[in-house]
C-alpha cells in the first residue's frame, strides 16, 4: 500500500512521488473544535474555577488554624519563659485560716509548708466562733433507774 493510498491528501503536498516512511509519531497539534467540545470545554471551566475559589477558602482556613495554633505555642513559649525566669509559679495550694483570739487576728496558712501567707484582723462572724467555742458542753445527767419519759 502506498503513502497515497492511505493519507490521499499527501498527495496534494507531496506529488505523484513515492517516498519511502521514516517513522510515524505522535503530537499534540491544534485541532477545531466543534460547538459541542466547545459546549463541553465552557462547563469545564465553570466547574474548575468554582473547584479554585473552593480550594482557596479551604486553604484560607487552613492558614488561620495553623496560625491560630502558632498563637497558642507562642503564648505557652512566653508563660514557660516567665516560670522559668521567676522560678515560681501558680498552683493550687490548700490554705487553712487559723483564729487567734487572744491577738483578735486570723491567720491564713499554707498546709504545704506551714508558712504564714496572710495574716488579718478576725471578721465579727470569726470572734462569734469562740463564743460558741468557749460554751461549755453540758452533758445530760442520767435518768434515775425506774423514771421513764
Amino acid at each position: 500500500m502506498s503513502h497515497q493510498d492511505a493519507l490521499p491528501h499527501i498527495v496534494d503536498i507531496m506529488g505523484d512521488r513515492e517516498f519511502p516512511k521514516l517513522g510515524v509519531r505522535t503530537d499534540h497539534l491544534d485541532c477545531e473544535l466543534t460547538d459541542e467540545e466547545k459546549l463541553a470545554k465552557a462547563q469545564e471551566l465553570g466547574r474548575v474555577t468554582n473547584d479554585i475559589a473552593a480550594e482557596v477558602d479551604r486553604q484560607k482556613a487552613i492558614k488561620q488554624q495553623l496560625a491560630a495554633r502558632l498563637g497558642e505555642l507562642h503564648a505557652r513559649q512566653s508563660a514557660l519563659a516567665i516560670t522559668v525566669t521567676r522560678g515560681v509559679e501558680l498552683r493550687p495550694v490548700e490554705v487553712v485560716t487559723l483564729a487567734n483570739y487572744e491577738g483578735g487576728v486570723a491567720h491564713e496558712v499554707r498546709t504545704d509548708s506551714s508558712r504564714v501567707i496572710k495574716t488579718r484582723p478576725l471578721e465579727d462572724h470569726e470572734r462569734q466562733q469562740q463564743l460558741i467555742e468557749d460554751v461549755p458542753v453540758v452533758e445530760a445527767a442520767p435518768e434515775p433507774a425506774g423514771v421513764s419519759a
